[in-house]
């Protein structure tokens, strides 16, 4: 069990000293030093040592400052302050990131501050990419067996790489076989799919009967606190229709209450995050009809932004996989899309040549995109966009400068 239930940018110095008040003992899942390790390679490589036995196991903390009992180690008895702890902390931090193969995404350390002064936790993420080899002197993979970090052996290094690749494989298997579900599920109307799924195993499935899921689904957080969210367009247009939050066989889905079922978000307990809308279309048009292109990608970079932001409150630190689709292109009418946002109502309606393209397939299926949860899920909505834009003949997604989305960005006409 881990021995906080909360991110580390939550873990304040109470939390800390609970440890040593309670005499919380190590575990398979915590581990306590009182002093930071010496700047050598010695000291290096027993960090590296403790840091990818845990991401090679089931992950935990590592607390630099807190002394064990000699008469029964693993028992915390004091809070030892870390000399200069910001400086060991980015010290640490350097060697973590050279000399670990492959890189623990989400290996993580904060500076927190207690009642008798700093102390350094270092978060070990269970890996999705194990095993880590320790790259300092000898070349060595270890792993935690309860309190003690051993190395591995032959067999159990092979049996790593194949449960990694495994878990991977199967990661995909089940969003690709979602997406395909979204697609059919779409019916007859022009929507956009959207998923994301963590590929590092979860130790436990999630409870979507805890009122943080309800209120995922009914009132998306706005993570970046910028103007746009999943429910643009979504509103409801009469009484008789309202978005309703029911429970599913595989987690919680968000629906709108109507014969089509027209708008679906979801969350699985396998961390599974799925939008499906027929929203996008650009309103009072004539045949043929037209996506919006704003909405287009608001709607996904929201969605993505929104991806990373629960895999953090999850805990998932590493690789996610996430597809974009767009469904019933060519019916009930044929469906179009134009290389920049029109500036004004009038534009809408202007059909010069080049303005906009027809799409020519029924579906436009991106394949699915792996990314670590550290990175900007921006530019992972870039990159899913652009290959929609691209099936229209377009060279790229507008409304993004420097890799960022920027919904004042402007996009001239095509020549």
């Amino acid at each position: 069990m881990m021995p906080f239930d909360k991110p580390l940018e939550a873990i304040a110095g109470p939390d800390v000293e609970r440890l040593v008040d309670e005499r919380e003992i190590e575990s398979q899942h915590l581990d306590y030093k009182a002093k930071s390790y010496v700047a050598t390679t010695n000291g290096h490589r027993d960090f590296l040592k403790d840091v990818t036995a845990m991401a090679n196991a089931y992950g935990g903390y590592l607390i630099l400052g807190i002394r064990e009992d000699d008469a029964n180690l693993g028992t915390p008895v004091t809070i030892e302050p870390v000399p200069d702890a910001a400086s060991e902390k980015e010290r640490l931090s350097r060697v973590a990131l050279a000399s670990i193969d492959p890189h623990i995404a989400g290996l993580d350390m904060r500076v927190i501050g207690t009642s008798a002064g700093e102390v350094i936790v270092v978060r070990v993420p269970r890996s999705g990419r194990a095993p880590h080899m320790v790259l300092l002197g000898a070349f060595n993979f270890w792993r935690r067996h309860g309190t003690n970090n051993n190395a591995m052996s032959v067999d159990e290094i092979g049996d790593a790489f194949l449960i990694t690749g495994r878990r991977v494989e199967q990661g995909l298997e089940l969003i690709s076989r979602h997406q395909q579900t979204s697609s059919l599920a779409a019916g007859s109307f022009t929507s956009l799919c959207l998923g994301t799924l963590p590929l590092l195993h979860y130790p436990r499935p999630i409870d979507v009967t805890e009122p943080w899921a309800n209120e995922l689904l009914a009132s998306p957080p706005r993570p970046t606190g910028e103007i746009g969210s999943l429910d643009r367009g979504i509103r409801p247009t009469t009484e008789a229709q309202y978005d309703e939050i029911v429970p599913a066989l595989d987690g919680l889905v968000r629906r709108r209450r109507d014969a089509e079922h027209r708008f679906r978000f979801a969350l699985g307990r396998n961390g599974l995050l799925s939008l499906r809308t027929s929203r996008i279309l650009a309103g009072g048009l004539a045949d043929p009809q037209e996506i919006h292109p704003k909405l287009l990608i608001s709607l996904a970079v929201h969605f993505f932004r929104l991806s990373q932001a629960l895999a953090t409150h999850l805990g998932f630190e590493g690789e996610l996989a996430s597809y974009l689709s767009l469904e019933n292109l060519l019916q009930p009418s044929p469906t179009a899309l134009r290389p920049y946002v029109p500036r004004g109502e009038h534009e809408w309606h202007d059909r010069g040549e080049g303005v906009f393209v027809i799409s020519e397939h029924n579906s436009v299926q991106t394949e699915p995109l792996i990314w670590d949860s550290a990175a900007e899920s921006d530019g992972v909505a870039r990159r899913l966009l652009d290959m929609v834009f691209n099936a229209f003949h377009f060279k790229a997604a507008p409304l993004f400068r420097d890799g960022r989305y920027d919904a004042q960005a402007t996009s001239p006409p095509p020549d």
